[in-house]
């Protein structure tokens, strides 16, 4: 699976944020072997990102290195330049079934943060993504159709 840099900074402090959260072991077992798989990555981004604070940093008084003021804003488009680079990870998704039956009061920080690794497998009764936009201006609700407020009349056109 192919994800940026950004979106795998996310995904392991979702993981991270996880780590006591009780949930059965085949399901912990693959966050486990998907942060695995993200860590030299990880690695990889904290060490380029202390090599630019290095760069066009300054030595502070307590040692600490820190971006000086006039260079802030080409460390930030130096690092949004990593963050945009795209990795390539092998694993697979994890089912958002699976994780709503362990998990089903998640926080959608915690979804966001995850979704990057989430394969979207949950039914839902509303018109699938590839039909919004599309249609009649109805919503599938209990399998009839029903109209979605202020398109009465979109399917006579």
């Amino acid at each position: 699976m192919k994800m940026l840099v950004s979106d795998m900074l996310g995904v392991m402090q979702g993981l991270n944020s996880m780590a006591n959260t009780p949930i059965k072991a085949s399901l912990a077992f693959r966050f486990r072997s998907i942060a695995a798989k993200l860590k030299g990555s990880a690695e990889s981004y904290e060490e380029t990102r202390v090599e630019l604070v290095k760069k066009m940093g300054e030595t502070q008084a307590d040692g600490a290195q820190r971006v000086a003021p006039g260079k802030m804003q080409a460390f930030s488009e130096a690092l949004e330049e990593v963050h945009k680079q795209e990795i390539d990870v092998d694993t697979r998704r994890v089912s958002c079934k699976e994780l709503s039956v362990e998990m089903p009061k998640m926080t959608m920080e915690l979804v966001t943060r995850l979704e990057p690794i989430l394969l979207d497998d949950v039914d839902d009764d509303v018109t699938p993504k590839d039909k919004v936009g599309k249609g009649n201006g109805k919503v599938a609700k209990d399998s009839k159709e029903v109209p979605v407020p202020g398109t009465e009349g979109a399917d006579k056109k």
